[in-house]
């Protein structure tokens, strides 16, 4: 016996049309899973009997069948089984007008939510062509922009009037018409956002208007909207983040420092975001906490080895707890070099020119020096060398206090001032004003390279306004390859020039000097969570000059650095 079709009840199709409904509440936005699972949060799941109602529609053979086992897969969460029950449906075909227009709308909800868009851009067209609606018009041109055909989802919005609409609908039509233009005009894109906003404050249009007002050059506009996003929906990942980074933008540093905390506590193996919140809070002058959070990122690093580490990365992360807590440093030199120019160089007011060994040490208080920018106290003594000799000069000892400010944390810029104080009767009791400027490229140890770029510029400015006065201009390059000789060992082959034209109210001097040299150096002092703290280099170096510094010279040195 042929068993006779069951008509789609009126009440079964109302319900359907209720779970539509709901769907709609959340559907435009991004969590497309929230649409096909909002009739689900509200009835029992299991109640349904999906695999039950399936053998039905198979049993039936009937399109009414397998909307009820469609309907039921929808309750449950499941897209794709969705979609293939409401697709056997319309095969079987034999509906009603309202019948159909329900499959067909199911068909275009679950398609997109199962990732396949151009079935729901066909699902949305056809519904569209049988209703005449302006909402399912209003889906068939979201469809289209989602298969990825702009022009005609353009056109298609262009020609509905906004008056046909009210509501989440008409939210939902500003909101289309702003992602349509938002590629190439991200300013409009906003504002039309804007309007969807007014009618349905949802997070996710909070989170997109902002993303398109950074992309227009809005920084400010757009922080107020992530931070709207943010407040509606703080356990978004993805907005917490956007926040962060568009704080540290606003130089809001210790803002972005919780938020990437927030998240960081939440996600117990994620490095990247620990190792944010310790630049953020370094950037906030945070040293401490910064410090803390590096270490914790390079814990997170060692539990997490996947095979794909990058001891780069973490070194970097190790050099930066090492600056953060480190407050003092100390350098000393020797230097000596084999001829000395006729009335030489006022020392300290540029560069090792004479045969010298000195020493200087710096303190950084963290109240005074925060984020890489702020004042470094220091004192400095150095003696000048009997010429052809390594015995001490007398009355050459030159004791010095002073400040140093670097303004800015992103160059190694610094403004001194220094009380020259005479330990001999060939040194002075003078103020010493100073302007400088450094960059070193492939300074530092590196753990992965065998061979590295080595280069250093160094140019400063010096004054004493004393009588007699002093003014010094001075320039250095260095550039080489460094050669791993061993862990912490490197030899670094360079070119060197050196420029300075002096004057002491008396007489003015040049001299330019370039030439060749090898440096050797070891880097020690390291720990787990610290890089190298130490260095010494051994340098020596061949050059010839021109101006005031004729002929040629051989110059040897040692650096330690603490």
């Amino acid at each position: 016996m042929r068993h006779a079709r069951p008509r789609l009840t009126r009440l079964r199709f109302n319900t359907a049309l209720g779970l539509l409904a709901a769907g709609l509440l959340f559907e435009s936005g991004p969590d497309l899973t929230r649409a096909v699972t909002a009739f689900a949060s509200s009835s029992e799941p299991a109640a349904c009997g999906y695999e039950h109602l399936r053998q039905q529609a198979v049993n039936a053979g009937t399109a009414q069948g397998w909307i009820m086992a469609g309907d039921c897969a929808v309750t449950l969460g499941d897209p794709a089984t969705a979609l293939e029950a409401y697709l056997y449906a319309h095969t079987i075909g034999g509906l009603d007008s309202d019948a159909l227009l329900y499959v067909l709308r199911s068909i275009g909800f679950q398609a997109e939510a199962a990732g396949d868009l151009n079935r729901s851009r066909w699902a949305w067209a056809e519904a569209a062509s049988l209703s005449r609606s302006a909402s399912d018009g209003l889906r068939a041109a979201r469809a289209l922009r989602l298969a990825g055909q702009e022009g005609a989802a353009r056109a298609r919005l262009s020609a509905l009037d906004e008056t046909a609409f009210d509501g989440s609908e008409l939210a939902l039509l500003f909101e289309e018409r702003a992602r349509a233009i938002a590629a190439d005009q991200p300013r409009e894109a906003a504002m039309w956002m804007d309007r969807a906003i007014a009618i349905e404050p949802a997070a996710f249009r909070h989170f997109d208007k902002g993303l398109w007002l950074q992309a227009a050059g809005d920084d400010a506009g757009a922080l107020i909207a992530l931070e709207a996003a943010y407040s509606a929906d703080p356990h978004s990942r993805e907005i917490a983040l956007a926040n962060a980074y568009a704080y540290r933008r606003a130089g809001r540093h210790e803002d972005a420092a919780l938020i990437f905390a927030d998240v960081a506590g939440r996600e117990q193996l994620n490095l990247t975001v620990r190792e944010e919140e310790g630049y953020a809070r370094a950037a906030a002058g945070q040293r401490s906490a910064a410090a803390t959070a590096f270490r914790d990122a390079i814990d997170r690093h060692s539990v997490a080895q996947t095979g794909n580490e990058d001891p780069m990365r973490v070194y970097r992360l190790r050099r930066e707890v090492e600056t953060l807590e480190r407050t003092t440093y100390f350098t000393g030199y020797l230097t000596y070099r084999d001829d000395v120019a006729p009335g030489g160089f006022a020392l300290p007011e540029q560069g090792s020119f004479e045969s010298q060994i000195g020493m200087e040490a710096g303190w950084r208080p963290e109240g005074l020096y925060r984020a890489g920018r702020g004042l470094t106290l220091y004192g400095r003594a150095y003696q000048s060398l009997e010429a052809g000799a390594l015995s001490l000069a007398d009355d050459t000892l030159q004791l010095g206090l002073g400040v140093r400010w670097k303004p800015f944390a992103s160059h190694d810029f610094n403004l001194a001032g220094e009380r020259l104080i005479a330990g001999g009767d060939l040194a002075r009791d003078a103020w010493l004003l100073r302007a400088s400027y450094g960059w070193t490229q492939g300074g530092d140890w590196n753990p992965v390279a065998d061979r590295w770029t080595y280069t250093s510029l160094y140019g400063d400015l010096a004054w004493i306004p004393d009588d007699p006065q002093f003014t010094s201009a001075y320039a250095s390059v260095r550039h080489g390859l460094r050669f791993r000789a061993g862990e912490g060992w490197a030899v670094t082959p360079y070119l060197t020039a050196v420029g300075q034209i002096s004057n002491d109210s008396l007489v003015t001097r040049e001299r330019l000097e370039a030439g060749a040299g090898v440096m050797v150096s070891r880097w020690f002092g390291e720990d787990q969570y610290r890089a190298y703290r130490h260095r010494v280099d051994f340098e020596l170096e061949y050059r010839a000059g021109m101006g005031d510094t004729p002929g040629q010279s051989v110059i040897g040195r040692v650096v330690v650095n603490f």
